[in-house]
């Protein structure tokens, strides 16, 4: 296996340079930065078909260190989630309780007051994915977005791989700033052992804005067991993440089953801190094709966001929809899209053609012309939403 041949050529690298006393200069920044990069990446793509259930839970404590070490209490309910990937095949959920779910549908269906943002307590939602497409299913909400090739704001940002500090899919992952490192982009240091008698090794990068801080673990192949990022200009930490506990599985793989995330943490009083816990895993998990199956409500709205482009399904009835029809999915509501505006535009220029020269617009054609900015109206709105989605 080639993490397993990778694993034991970058053992025996360490032996010969890899310790706190890094000054002599053995093994360059730029070696080891090169070999982390490497090993980290063969250790997270040896997850290709892998099932997890695993909760995202609010906790609490007095100081963050002691959330970092482990001790905390648990408050409010979990959201429950779950990863299937099979390859290019992804099916992700992330789900609130009954509770945060019905105070998030009251909260929603008050009157509001112009444009103002709502903060919710929690919104649940569903997706599959395959390759560069994605459809999303908020239950909460009652939305549907499907996401096409080149659009980044979709994605998976909690997983025992990502407690929402790497972006969408891992897209800011250690390895990137490490490359970035070796490219020139990044000023990256290899610091050496985390501590005496400790088999962890860390790792700076610097940017004009943010230091990052990675922490990695040999003797678990690399696996990321650490991370933190600092504001350059007010030397505050953002976040800082630990994992607590990991599993081994076949091949020298390790599956953090326990990580907590501490925001702010330098904020006193103030800080906010989240766990993450696998509750069910298999490795090794052969998916069936209904595991990728996502039903949509009947006559719900699906939207391409920041196109105008966009269907409805079924008026009586939900459709299924697996990672296979997504492509067809999105030239459905390009098409609709364009029909629609083609039959606007058809009426519009009727109407003004029907009226004798130097007539007044009548109210029809007054009508069509404020139809078509209305349009133009949600195609922002459907931009305001998917930046409020990538954001939040």
């Amino acid at each position: 296996m080639k993490i397993r041949r990778l694993i034991a050529g970058l053992a025996a690298f360490a032996s010969l340079g890899w310790s706190s006393s890094f000054a002599d200069d053995q093994v360059t920044d730029s070696a080891a930065i090169a070999a982390i990069a490497e090993a980290y990446t063969a250790h997270r793509e040896s997850f290709p078909d892998v099932f997890i259930r695993f909760t995202w839970t609010r906790v609490t404590a007095v100081t963050p260190d002691e959330v970092l070490s482990g001790h905390y209490s648990k408050t409010g309910d979990p959201k429950n989630g779950l990863l299937i990937v099979s390859g290019d095949r992804v099916r992700y959920e992330l789900t609130c309780s009954e509770g945060d779910e019905a105070r998030t549908r009251t909260k929603l269906q008050r009157p509001g007051k112009g444009r103002e943002e709502v903060q919710v307590p929690c919104s649940s939602l569903a997706m599959i994915g395959k390759g560069s497409y994605a459809l999303q299913f908020s239950t909460t909400s009652k939305i549907a977005n499907l996401f096409s090739p080149g659009d980044p704001r979709v994605g998976i940002r909690v997983s025992p791989f990502n407690l929402d500090t790497m972006g969408s899919n891992e897209a800011s992952s250690p390895a990137r700033y490490l490359r970035d490192c070796l490219t020139g982009r990044f000023i990256g240091e290899y610091l050496g052992a985390v501590g005496a008698g400790s088999s962890e090794l860390s790792v700076g990068v610097k940017s004009d804005r943010f230091r990052h801080h990675f922490i990695f673990d040999p003797d678990r192949s690399y696996m990321l067991t650490g991370a933190s990022t600092t504001d350059v200009k007010t030397n505050r930490r953002l976040y800082q993440v630990r994992v607590l506990e990991a599993k081994e599985c076949s091949g020298s793989r390790w599956l953090p089953i326990r990580a907590v995330k501490v925001q702010n943490p330098e904020a006193a009083g103030s800080f906010i801190a989240f766990e993450m816990a696998v509750q069910e895993y298999d490795a090794e998990y052969h998916a069936p094709d209904s595991d990728f199956e996502l039903s949509i409500p009947p006559d719900t709205q699906i939207n391409v966001p920041a196109q105008m482009a966009w269907t409805r399904t079924d008026k009586e009835q939900a459709e299924q929809f697996g990672p296979a029809d997504l492509k067809a999915l999105h030239e459905r509501c390009v098409s609709h899209g364009e029909q629609y505006l083609e039959r606007q535009k058809a009426a519009a220029k009727a109407a003004a053609e029907s009226q004798p020269p130097n007539t007044p617009v009548t109210a029809k054609a007054f009508f069509l012309w404020v139809n078509l900015a209305a349009l133009a109206v949600a195609a922002a709105g459907i931009i305001v939403y998917a930046t409020w989605w990538r954001r939040r």
